[in-house]
């Protein structure tokens, strides 16, 4: 039942993790839990576009792969940093009135994490993997990285201070765990 259990969830997570990619139309990236599709088009400048389905990548020489993945990663980056620093700064006012002070942004590419903070520095890090999940999910790993301010550990206080933060954190876990092998 075990195993079955784990090769379904295998399974379903595969399709969320990165394959190597050639930035060609076609290809499907993921962004907050939503497919989307690049479209690869000659342009008098490079640039690149989200329509919400389709991310627009314009070039001026569509033959050069290393520029594709350059304009393509750069454009993820700044919607990670974006969107990151958004969600942080909707969710530090629960913990500012603890005395939190508002920490330090980091985003990285992370192999076995989602997030992690150092409390002592006020740092909080988050996976650049994180964009490709459902903007809850983002919410929850925020949430539990700041809970680290604190309570230090995983302790009974700490999964019932989350819990009264986010009542759902554990449904926006399992959703986030269905992406892949990254932990909080």
């Amino acid at each position: 039942n075990y195993i079955f259990r784990a090769v379904d969830m295998f399974r379903s997570s595969e399709r969320y993790c990165p394959q190597p990619k050639q930035y060609v139309s076609g290809e499907t990236f993921y962004i907050l839990g939503r497919n989307a599709r690049l479209k690869v088009s000659v342009a008098e400048k490079d640039s690149v576009e989200f329509d919400g389905v389709y991310i627009l990548l314009n070039v001026k020489d569509p033959e050069n792969e290393e520029r594709r993945r350059r304009l393509i990663e750069r454009f993820f980056d700044r919607q990670c940093d974006a969107l990151f620093d958004e969600i942080v700064r909707e969710v530090y006012p629960k913990f500012g009135k603890y005395g939190v002070e508002m920490p330090r942004l980091r985003i990285r590419d992370m192999e076995t994490r989602w997030g992690s903070c150092i409390a002592k520095k006020g740092i909080v890090t988050l996976n650049k993997k994180l964009l490709a999940v459902p903007r809850n999910c983002i919410e929850y790993v925020v949430t539990h990285e700041f809970c680290h301010f604190i309570y230090s550990n995983h302790s009974k206080n700490f999964y019932d201070f989350l819990t009264v933060l986010m009542p759902d954190w554990r449904e926006r876990k399992n959703v986030l765990e269905k992406y892949g092998t990254g932990r909080v």
